[in-house]
């Protein structure tokens, strides 16, 4: 009965480090694919706003559309001539394929 508790302990031990494992080995893969959807959405942001100066450039989030459909968010500030605005670029892309969908570029 006495080791019971150390049993137990050593238990929850275990499970906890495997959860920290499989944790990172998630957001480890996640990193690669925003790191796609990121400089796609540059690109296109890049071809939508020719001769704008772009800048502070930020990841607005993930939104699960439906099980076929995935989409990334960025957000930029366009500065042309003497205005300047906020843009997004929005990738669609399934999420088991990673294939691309659509990317909506609009000013806001």
């Amino acid at each position: 009965m006495k080791r019971f508790p150390f049993v137990l302990t050593l238990f929850f031990c275990v499970l906890l480090l495997a959860s920290f494992s499989i944790k990172s080995f998630s957001e480890e893969g996640q990193s690669v694919a925003y790191d796609r959807w990121k400089k796609i959405a540059w690109g296109a942001l890049e071809d939508k706003f020719k001769g704008s100066k772009l800048t502070e450039y930020k990841y607005i989030g993930r939104t699960e559309v439906n099980k076929e459909q995935t989409k990334d968010v960025f957000r930029v500030t366009v500065k042309r001539n003497n205005e300047t605005y906020s843009a997004h670029a929005e990738v669609y892309f399934d999420p088991l394929t990673k294939n691309i969908i659509a990317i909506n570029v609009f000013r806001l």
